[in-house]
């Protein structure tokens, strides 16, 4: 584990302990849970690690958009929209195509989604964590350098931005 990750967790308390022990004990793997799409693994380790804990948990699910077009399990409300074409679902993409954008250039996917009013859309980034007693434990939500990620660091505090949706609406 890089020493600046180890020095970013000793200079910020408000992580739950058995989160500081859990990236501790799994340092080999925080690379692969630290990226886009890290987020289902690093969620079953630490459900794992505090079930030998003894300690009950649940794992959010990984959000996705069923054959309904509904938004279904965990979503994070980040900042600003998320612009890369991971981002864009067959649909979206079908549609940027249809109306001449290319779903491949993040600077299209931010023209489109500016011209069709779909930035608070685009805020919402399928993503999985764990709960322990109502707490929300998100062991990927930023990177090894402990300076960027996915989401900003202090929003990963904020659990108004975890979103568990059913059919498409929020629970």
């Amino acid at each position: 584990m890089p020493k600046s990750f180890k020095q970013f967790l000793k200079e910020n308390t408000a992580f739950n302990k058995n989160l500081i022990d859990f990236w501790n004990e799994y340092e080999d793997y925080l690379k692969d849970y630290f990226i886009r799409g890290g987020c289902g693994i690093a969620s079953k380790d630490l459900s794992e690690f505090l079930y030998r804990k003894k300690m009950n948990n649940e794992i959010v699910k990984t959000g996705y958009i069923d054959k309904n077009g509904f938004k279904q399990n965990g979503w994070f409300l980040s900042d600003s929209p998320e612009y890369t074409p991971d981002a864009l679902t067959n649909s979206d993409r079908r549609k940027m195509i249809d109306s001449g954008f290319a779903p491949d250039s993040v600077e299209s996917i931010k023209l489109w989604v500016q011209d069709n009013g779909l930035e608070n859309e685009f805020k919402l980034i399928p993503h999985s964590w764990v709960e322990l007693n109502r707490e929300i434990l998100d062991p990927s939500g930023f990177y090894i350098d402990g300076k960027s990620g996915q989401f900003d660091k202090t929003s990963i505090r904020d659990n108004s931005k975890y979103i568990i949706f059913k059919n498409n609406i929020a629970v």
